[in-house]
């Protein structure tokens, strides 16, 4: 199963070649690498000429590598893709080879520097950087942001997955394996049904609200970016150097609502015509709207049932 999804991914990257400069297949002692070159990769030799003669620092050395630099010939980026048979474990990474500056001892240096970015062994892992700025590999979440070939990062992801949609939610890939979409993928990570109703969220923000089941302070630090598009919110001219009640006190309102609103979705308490009909009248932009919206809602919390 890996080897196939690794031929489909590197045959699919292959196929866009505006996507890389150059493109090299390696076989040696059951490993397979594709290495794709960074689109703006140039020669070299300008570079190796300067620092063979002049050495690694001066002003004048400086100036002309800071030219050579600002026209992409002074360091190239690499992209690779490697299938390990033996072990059947796919790795994708990248790598950097050419000229360098340290800022702290005032010269140049020659640079190789290898990162990895994905593995899949028994689990799909991403290598995140540390606060020693070295690698540690983590639970793969969601979808993928990389650095030479940007426009392959879904790509790397869908073929992985076998999914064609690209992941909002930072869930674990696993979930998302197979699946024909996102909600089916957050089906599994919840462990029930998701109501259809509920499914006017964005996977991202669904599982925010999921997540803030457990810590309702998540709300707290989001709760801008999940409410601006609100038509009342949205309609407001926020002068950012005075206080604006009138804005902070209906976002409150409108975090609350979605929250119980979710709540009672999430546990069969309300119909759908009810969560409908309650969203609808909290997306008025009307205030008076908004506060029957949370006095009907009050209601139903008190009298618990549908």
């Amino acid at each position: 199963m890996k080897k196939e999804r690794f031929d489909k991914l590197v045959k699919s990257i292959a196929a866009n070649p505006l996507w890389y400069s150059t493109y090299k297949i390696t076989h040696k002692d059951g490993f397979e690498v594709h290495t794709f070159g960074e689109k703006r990769n140039k020669s070299l030799d300008e570079a190796k000429a300067l620092f063979k003669e002049k050495g690694y620092k001066g002003e004048e050395v400086y100036d002309i590598a800071n030219k050579l630099n600002n026209q992409d010939k002074l360091c190239n980026g690499y992209y690779t893709f490697l299938y390990n048979s033996e072990k059947d474990k796919i790795s994708i990474g990248t790598f950097m080879v050419g000229y360098a500056y340290a800022s702290r001892k005032n010269r140049f240096y020659p640079l190789v520097r290898k990162e990895p970015i994905l593995a899949w062994t028994k689990h799909i892992y991403a290598f995140k950087r540390t606060l020693k700025n070295t690698r540690s590999p983590r639970i793969q979440l969601g979808r993928l942001f990389l650095t030479f070939i940007p426009e392959a990062d879904d790509l790397i992801i869908k073929t992985l997955y076998n999914i064609d949609y690209v992941p909002e939610a930072r869930i674990s890939y696993r979930y998302h394996l197979n699946t024909k979409d996102e909600y089916e993928a957050l089906d599994s990570y919840v462990g029930s049904k998701i109501p259809e109703v509920l499914k006017h969220y964005k996977p991202d923000t669904f599982l925010t609200l999921y997540k803030s089941l457990k810590n309702y302070t998540i709300l707290e630090s989001t709760s801008n970016s999940l409410f601006m598009n609100h038509k009342i919110l949205n309609t407001l001219s926020i002068d950012p150097f005075a206080s604006n009640n009138f804005y902070t006190e209906n976002l409150s309102k409108l975090k609350d609502i979605h929250y119980d609103l979710f709540v009672l979705a999430l546990s069969n308490k309300i119909t759908d015509e009810e969560y409908k009909s309650i969203l609808t009248i909290s997306e008025s932009n009307d205030i008076e709207d908004i506060n029957m919206a949370r006095e009907i809602l009050n209601f139903k919390l008190e009298n618990g049932s549908n």
